[in-house]
C-alpha cells in the first residue's frame, strides 16, 4: 500500500510540474500590449499645458478655495 501512496504522489507531482512549465511557456509567448498608448494630450482639450501644469493649477485653484486665517479650535 505504501509504495502504490509513493507512485501517485510522484505522478501528481509531474503533472504539477508539467503544467506549471506550459504555464510559464505560454506567458512567455504571449504579450498583453495596451488597448491605446496613453497620450498626455487627451486630444488637445488642454491646448498644450502638460499634466505637471495642469496637476499644478489644479492643485493650486483647490488650495485657494480653502479657509484662510487661525483654525478656530473646534477639531472634529
Amino acid at each position: 500500500m505504501h509504495n502504490g501512496s509513493m507512485m501517485f504522489q510522484q505522478r501528481c507531482s509531474a503533472m504539477v510540474f508539467i503544467v506549471l512549465v506550459m504555464v510559464v511557456i505560454i506567458g512567455m509567448f504571449s504579450s498583453v500590449r495596451g488597448a491605446r498608448p496613453l497620450v498626455e494630450d487627451f486630444g488637445g482639450a488642454n491646448d498644450g499645458i502638460s499634466m505637471y501644469e495642469m496637476a499644478r493649477n489644479n492643485l493650486a485653484y483647490w488650495l485657494q478655495r480653502l479657509a484662510h486665517g487661525p483654525s478656530d479650535g473646534g477639531g472634529h
